[in-house]
Parts: C-alpha cells; structure tokens; sequence
C-alpha cells in the first residue's frame, strides 16, 4: 500500500489529539510510531517532527527508536496499541544497534563546487528531500547501481 508524508500528517492531528486528552501507553506508542515513520521512511529532521508533535528535539530522539525496539521483542502490548497504524503504514524500521556500529565505516566527507550544490538543491527539491546528506546517498546509491550494470 502507497502512501504520503501527508497521509501521516493526518495520522498525526488524530494523535496529538489523544495525547490531549492525557498520555497513555497507547497514545504514546501510536505517537512513537509516527515519529520513527517519519524520520526513517520520510527522512524529517528531529527537530521538524518535533513541532509537528510540539516537543523537544530530545524527546523526539528517544522516541524514534522505541518501535523497532518493542517490535524487536514483539511487545503484544505495542503491536495491539498501533496494529492499525502497521496496516495503513507498514514500514520496516532499521536496526540503530546495527547502524551505529557500522557508522565510522560509512562517514564521508566530500566537496562539491557550487554548480554540483546546485543539482543537488535541485534533486532535493524535485524529491521532496529535506536532508543533503539523504540526497547525497540517496544520488550515490543509484550512481553505483548504475555503475554494476
């Protein structure tokens, strides 16, 4: 099933308007399923999902990992609070455990002159990518595909 960083949003009044009514397990665990949707899958930066949810930063951190986590050690509990968001969102999330240990393996630093900036501003906006570093895999990734052909 296809959907949109938009469709979420809609996802996300519907929560924060639960989470009016006061924090609960499963107002909680629907909320950290969106937060982690949308850094993972939509590539937003902590700080936007913050002020879609009205938060810290810091919060969102802690918050995006947590579903990979509790699906991890299928928490009945969590996959029953958010299993209708698992349908209309389904998204496998990634291992941070494993990212993180991989991380000073894959850390580039690259220069582009401003005209090569420019292109990738370009496929950013075209893409609706909001981080360069995103854009830049995401440019160097099909570049290589491209090359193994």
């Amino acid at each position: 099933m296809d959907y949109t960083y938009e469709d979420v949003l809609v996802q996300c009044e519907l929560v924060k308007d639960l989470l009016k009514e006061g924090k609960n397990r499963r107002s909680m665990d629907r909320r950290n399923y969106l937060i982690a949707l949308m850094y993972y899958k939509f590539n937003k930066t902590e700080f936007a999902i913050g002020k879609v949810f009205d938060m810290k930063r810091e919060t969102v951190t802690s918050a995006k990992f947590h579903p990979y986590q509790l699906l991890e050690y299928s928490d009945v509990s969590f996959i029953a609070n958010v299993n209708d968001l698992m349908i209309a969102f389904p998204y496998e999330f990634p291992n941070h455990k494993a990212g993180q240990a991989d991380k000073r393996y894959t850390a580039v630093i690259t220069h582009f002159d401003k005209e090569a900036r420019k292109k990738i501003k370009k496929y950013m906006e075209f893409k609706e990518i909001s981080r360069i570093d995103i854009a830049v895999k995401e440019l160097t990734l099909k570049a290589l595909r491209l090359w193994e052909k």
